[in-house]
């Protein structure tokens, strides 16, 4: 029973930290890959978002399951960076307050070793809002599940 308790709690350099998990917030957000580029919408917003390099590995590693804690050990391992422990927690942070992830309810057991697909580069997240008065006023993305043109109500 200990263990299940402590299953999302860490310690780096001697101190305790409590590891979260998060999802990308599907009620509002879009998000597709394409050719390494992330691409986020949030339909409320109306702004787009790219990612590249390191952001876009992190992105997907944070939609496939690691936490914050596991994805900031990893940045320093593979770039042997001070800062990137608090780059990486940073961005994530920046990806909340952007309403593009949500804290991760019930939590998932267990994290594999996130490892990163390029080189670590500080994360950089690319907003752009010349769009969003266009995708604001879409109906496409308030539907149901059964997808359009089935729309929510």
């Amino acid at each position: 029973m200990r263990a299940a308790a402590c299953e999302n709690v860490a310690v780096f350099w001697g101190c305790i930290v409590v590891a979260v998990k998060y999802r990308l917030n599907e009620e509002s957000v879009a998000q597709e890959d394409i050719d390494g580029e992330v691409i986020a919408i949030n339909f409320i917003t109306g702004a787009y978002y790219s990612l590249r390099d390191t952001a876009a590995d992190i992105w997907r590693l944070v939609v496939s399951g690691s936490s914050d804690e596991a994805l900031a050990d990893a940045a320093f391992l593979a770039s042997d960076l001070p800062e990137a422990r608090t780059q990486v927690l940073d961005f994530i942070s920046e990806l909340v307050a952007l309403e593009l992830l949500k804290q991760h309810e019930g939590q998932k057991s267990g994290d594999s070793e996130p490892v990163f697909g390029t080189p670590y580069i500080a994360p950089v997240i690319d907003k752009f809002e010349d769009m969003a008065e266009f995708i604001k006023l879409d109906p496409i993305h308030e539907v149901t599940s059964a997808g359009w043109p089935i729309a929510a109500h």
